[in-house]
């Protein structure tokens, strides 16, 4: 489009009209795991990409909120493979024992970008998502996507595709589009807790090793000893398992806080869960500081941008992903991930022992499958990440890095096979997505 072009469109809307700012096959809102993951197997598919992300950089969680361990990564080849290579490059690679890994947030941020620009993905930082844009066929039925309305810098712009990924963690844009969905426990509502999770430096890997998550055979072990060492400070945390992770060189991560109850879309609440949940963090790290010669040199490097949010919205799909499928272990036709985590449910509310359960569920290695993330109610629009269609003991199970980066790719593939043949997601043959996905999903 040229800029006499852009100048001469706009989308219509009550009191206002937006000007068009572009035309892609495929736009991903939100540029985390699996948005990243979403546009960049869209992209290296044929698609024409741009990828929304409302920070600075890409990780969401890994990055933004510094969530620093990589979980559930068996069988996840493809662009796993790519990441850890890349952080490994970098120096700051951890292999825990069961095979989990550890990284550098920064050098997470910069793996994933090159990643990004190298596949042909058009970014957009700094750019928040303020509607969805829909259309009902004549005649009546269920309404498809169009496009995007974005805030940003540059102001108010639409942006359109036929194919939309909603890769947002909370499910904004299924939300926007009208699509249903469901959050917290489903009859008593409970949902699991936020983390504020810190940067810290100035340690002494030998002083603080019996409290570090990757150093220790049983990781519980040491977030006990963790726990002890700060009540023994006579410091009582919101959080009764905190972890301490050896990053690289005298660089942790550091998780102590939880807020417990707050909705992923209430803007007042998620404020004030920050507000607290940063003193905290603060204010329990500098009474250890005084209290434990070990601690006296630590420096505070930087709180997170963004709050850790465990769990927001989860879509309805063409397939709802059950407590049932994971006791039996169920596999599936079209499935794109298997996963092996336990359900991890966090606590949600103070109970001063214990920071989780698995909520009686005994979990078989199970799939998910690409059904699970079309939406059901709104015409393409391809779901990727912790807020596909699944009850609240699936989410709390797949939720984990390596099955939310699969999944990104899966949808992605999706998005650019639905794009590039005029067809509905759920239209796209699974033997397209299932061949260049290759290995490490279900048969």
């Amino acid at each position: 489009m040229t800029d006499r072009d852009k100048a001469e469109i706009f989308i219509d809307e009550p009191r206002r009209r937006t000007p068009v700012a572009g035309r892609y096959d495929v736009i991903v809102c939100g540029g985390g795991p699996a948005g990243t993951a979403a546009a960049v197997r869209a992209a290296e598919n044929g698609a024409s990409v741009l990828l929304l992300e409302r920070q600075g950089s890409l990780g969401g969680t890994w990055t933004g909120s510094l969530m620093t361990w990589l979980m559930d990564v068996e069988n996840k080849s493809g662009l796993l493979d790519r990441l850890t290579d890349g952080i490994c490059s970098l120096g700051s690679l951890y292999c825990r024992q069961h095979g989990d890994y550890s990284f550098c947030p920064e050098d997470m941020k910069c793996v994933m970008e090159q990643m990004a620009v190298e596949a042909g993905v058009s970014l957009l930082y700094h750019t928040m998502l303020a509607g969805v844009i829909t259309e009902v066929p004549q005649g009546g039925g269920v309404p498809a996507v169009k496009g995007v309305i974005t805030e940003s810098k540059s102001r108010r712009q639409a942006f359109l595709a036929p194919v939309i990924v909603d890769a947002t963690g909370d499910g904004d844009a299924a939300a926007m589009a009208g699509c249903s969905f469901f959050m917290g426990e489903e009859g008593t509502g409970r949902m699991q807790p936020m983390s504020m999770i810190a940067l810290v430096c100035g340690l002494s890997v030998r002083d603080v090793r019996p409290f570090c998550l990757n150093y220790e055979s049983c990781p519980g072990e040491a977030q006990r000893h963790f726990q002890e060492l700060f009540a023994s400070c006579g410091i009582r945390l919101s959080y009764s398992m905190p972890v301490l992770t050896h990053l690289k060189g005298d660089l942790f991560s550091v998780s102590l806080n939880h807020e417990y109850q707050v909705p992923c879309d209430d803007a007042r609440q998620i404020t004030d869960a920050v507000i607290r949940a940063r003193a905290e963090v603060l204010g329990a790290l500098h009474k250890l500081a005084a209290a434990d010669k070990r601690w006296e040199s630590a420096i505070i490097a930087h709180t997170a941008d963004a709050i850790g949010v465990r769990e927001g919205r989860r879509i309805r799909g063409n397939y709802t992903v059950t407590r049932e499928d994971l006791i039996s272990g169920r596999t599936f036709e079209d499935g794109i991930c298997d996963v092996t985590f336990n359900v991890d449910i966090h606590v949600s509310g103070k109970t001063g022992s214990g920071s989780w359960d698995d909520g009686g569920v005994c979990v078989k290695p199970y799939q998910i499958p690409l059904r699970a993330l079309i939406a059901a109610d709104v015409r393409g629009l391809v779901l990727a990440g912790r807020l596909i269609s699944g009850d609240f003991y699936a989410h709390a199970s797949y939720r984990t890095g390596g099955n939310i980066l699969k999944i990104g790719e899966a949808a992605g593939v999706l998005a650019a096979a639905a794009a590039r043949t005029g067809v509905a997601p759920d239209e796209v043959p699974f033997d397209v997505v299932r061949e260049v996905l290759g290995s490490g999903i279900g048969t």
